[in-house]
């Protein structure tokens, strides 16, 4: 009889210890999940150092393009350093204005772009309307252009294409993006890519 009442307590000193065990289990796979979904968080939202002084060539104006994009809450970034942004295709048309609108509203001095374009379809870069607007506004506010058009070679031997790239630079011109009548192209072949140069003012 006394040894079946010794185990019972046995038994019921055990029940609570098995449950704090089990609570504490349970609250530190809570604490785990919380650590995970901040970190899952970090890494899916924008997340913007501020200009520094340091290490910025011009802080004030990368200040006003962290505002507009902290205002214009643009999502599906791979990745966001201080002057360097990775974007999804669907993005760079809005991006591309809103930096060239920032430089043109920033009064920094000299107001210079430079740009690299990979050029698979010149059609498709002719009707971004809204793109070379800016590219003629920021020429118009004294600033200057030079953008470099990669091509593939294989591409540049297809007449049609080199048709339309042709039509695509002497576009530019006429928005003013290229102002000088004496402006040349220089073509220079990279393995089997193929690099056309172009100034602006």
């Amino acid at each position: 009889m006394a040894q079946a009442i010794s185990s019972s307590r046995r038994l019921r000193t055990h029940q609570p210890c098995a449950l704090k065990d089990t609570l504490l289990a349970a609250e530190t796979l809570l604490l785990l999940l919380m650590v995970a979904n901040h970190m899952w968080l970090r890494r899916i939202y924008i997340q913007l150092r501020r200009a520094n002084d340091r290490h910025m060539a011009d802080a004030r104006y990368f200040a006003r393009v962290r505002e507009q994009l902290e205002r214009e809450l643009i999502a599906g970034f791979g990745e966001i350093a201080d002057g360097h942004l990775q974007v999804y295709a669907s993005e760079v048309p809005r991006l591309s204005v809103l930096l060239f609108q920032a430089l043109i509203d920033s009064g920094t001095e000299p107001k210079r772009v430079l740009a690299a374009d990979l050029t698979t379809d010149p059609n498709l870069l002719t009707q971004r309307r809204e793109y070379l607007a800016v590219n003629r506004r920021l020429i118009e506010a004294g600033g200057t252009i030079q953008r470099l058009f990669i091509c593939w070679q294989d591409d540049l031997v297809r007449r049609e294409f080199a048709r339309n790239l042709l039509s695509f630079v002497d576009h530019h011109r006429s928005l003013g993006v290229y102002g000088k009548s004496g402006q040349h192209v220089t073509a220079a072949l990279v393995d089997d890519a193929s690099l056309v140069i172009e100034n602006s003012l």
